[in-house]
């Protein structure tokens, strides 16, 4: 096994007086496929390559294999549906000399320790892993159900043997990846028929105002009758806590289920894109850090000192505009929003300015300061705060 090749390894390492980590080790066992005699040549030639002190970068760099951040990365990218990362990631992989096929067999491995900490945090300690090992993976395994990374695995594996048939590599792995991006999560029967006797399961009213009156239902789409087309509001739970009520609407398909990944990833873009047309809106929800989704129940949290950003968001008129545009950001037309206050939160510092960033300030704001540097065609050297 690896682990058995990996230990071997590292017993005639130290007889040879060589340092090397354990992660590089357990490469080194899975690049060998369970030959010893594999494992004794690439041993030697990163021996020759990197000399008596070896760690996990070594073996990647001599032998061109997969990064284990460059998986995190990839994986990271799946959660949160991003096609254009996860092409790039393929891009950079392939460019930097990695073997298609070593990155598909590490990429089965990811999903596998995956697979069995969701399955059992007990099976996934077992594994030969560091704690920082162990919590990364236990992190990025949140993202996903079981039923997401058995696809994700059926995907891989189901590529490694596409690959032998000689069809251009690139051109599998980069289809491949698109798909693993773009699957659909799984979702359990249950929790289907939860949502649709709550009404959650709807479209929005452009959905079904873009059909034609005569086109008939799909037999998989939800009807409901007009007594419960709209979903009573909810009271908020307290004075700084809002959450969004949910309309539903006869007709349409179900609404795509976001994740914690999907937000996170695309909040910057969600919160410049609001900035366009509620600039004050956006800037003080960019105060908030997206904690939970669950059910399509996006959670927001504001620190010590975003209260009065909280207050503000959860005016009425604001919490429309945001839920709307959320909705319409993530394609979801169920997603609700829950903003509270959290008085525990850890804020990072702000970023203190910078010299030139506080010269292009003071010149946005004086115009009489900005034709003195063009008459004396001079550069400002220093800026001291003058007490009155």
């Amino acid at each position: 096994s690896a682990a058995s090749l990996a230990d071997h390894l590292g017993k005639i390492a130290r007889k040879e007086d060589i340092q090397i980590s354990r992660g590089a080790l357990q490469l080194l066992a899975r690049k060998a496929d369970g030959s010893v005699r594999d494992a004794l040549s690439l041993l030697d030639q990163i021996a020759a390559y990197a000399g008596d002190e070896i760690d996990e970068a070594d073996v990647v760099d001599a032998l061109g294999l997969v990064d284990r951040q460059m998986l995190f990365d990839f994986t990271a990218a799946v959660a949160a549906k991003d096609s254009r990362r996860v092409l790039e990631i393929t891009r950079q992989a392939v460019d930097s000399g990695v073997d298609v096929g070593d990155f598909v067999a590490e990429l089965l491995e990811h999903f596998r320790i995956m697979l069995l900490l969701i399955s059992d945090k007990s099976l996934g300690e077992r594994e030969d892993l560091s704690p920082d090992q162990l919590k990364a993976y236990g992190e990025q395994a949140a993202q996903f159900s079981i039923g997401d990374v058995i696809r994700l695995i059926k995907l891989s594996s189901d590529l490694a043997t596409d690959l032998k048939a000689g069809i251009e590599e690139r051109l599998l792995l980069e289809t491949t990846a698109v798909r693993m991006a773009q699957l659909e999560r799984t979702v359990q029967l249950q929790e289907l028929l939860s949502q649709v006797r709550s009404g959650v399961m709807t479209s929005t009213s452009d959905d079904v105002g873009a059909k034609k009156k005569s086109e008939p239902i799909e037999h998989h789409q939800v009807r409901r009758s007009p007594s419960t087309q709209m979903a009573p509001s909810r009271p908020p739970s307290a004075a700084l806590s809002r959450e969004e009520p949910v309309a539903s609407v006869t007709g349409g398909s179900s609404s795509a289920q976001v994740t914690v990944a999907m937000v996170k990833s695309g909040w910057d873009q969600f919160v410049g894109s609001l900035r366009k047309d509620y600039q004050m809106l956006a800037t003080q929800l960019g105060m908030a850090e997206v904690r939970d989704v669950t059910n399509n129940r996006l959670s927001l949290v504001f620190g010590p000192r975003g209260s009065a950003a909280l207050a503000f968001v959860n005016r009425n008129d604001n919490i429309n505009i945001v839920s709307r545009a959320l909705r319409e950001h993530y394609r979801a037309s169920d997603l609700r929003l829950h903003c509270e206050f959290d008085p525990d939160l850890q804020e990072p510092e702000e970023p203190a300015e910078s010299h030139q960033e506080l010269v292009d300030r003071l010149l946005a704001k004086s115009v009489r300061l900005r034709k003195l540097m063009e008459i004396v065609d001079g550069e400002i050297l220093e800026v001291r705060q003058v007490r009155e």
